[in-house]
């Protein structure tokens, strides 16, 4: 509908602000203006932290099992 009026279907494209669903950032001739910067590395940093954390935490789970099985006393898999 939008695409009959000229207008871009995304609804952000050519737009000062940009609301998501983590806040409103604000853009100035296609820059981000103020703190929108710091902002947008701060939500990057996050994302990718997460990532990380979910990539891993089959492994440090299998970690730490291997540690707590050398705790309790067993050194070689029982054949």
């Amino acid at each position: 509908m939008s695409e009959q009026n000229g207008a871009e279907p995304h609804g952000w494209l050519n737009t000062e602000t940009l609301k998501i669903r983590v806040g409103e950032f604000e853009f100035r001739n296609g820059y981000p203006a103020d703190d929108t910067a710091q902002r947008l590395r701060d939500m990057q940093t996050l994302n990718r932290a997460t990532e990380g954390y979910l990539t891993q935490i089959m492994r440090m789970g299998e970690t730490a099992w291997r540690e707590g099985m050398r705790a309790f006393g067993s050194v070689t898999p029982q054949r």
